[in-house]
């Protein structure tokens, strides 16, 4: 089955638990799934601009999950 486009955190989570039942390894699939999602955007005509005063919750969520992704094991 094909990847589903969109840049979504859904989406590409989605793709990511795709590739995982096809047997890629972690970092493989995330890379492939994060460029899969680059290029829906690219298609789609996304801007590339991110908001121009940095936000304190979405850097505190990023953190968060920065810090989950550093603690996990390949599955």
């Amino acid at each position: 089955m094909p990847l589903k486009k969109g840049w979504s955190q859904d989406t590409i989570g989605g793709n990511i638990a795709e590739l995982k039942g096809k047997g890629m390894g972690r970092a493989q699939r995330i890379a492939a799934a994060l460029a899969h999602a680059r290029r829906s955007a690219d298609e789609a005509g996304k801007p590339e601009e991110g908001p121009e005063e940095p936000d304190p919750k979405r850097a505190k969520r990023l953190a968060k999950v920065a810090g989950k992704l550093r603690g996990m094991k390949d599955d």
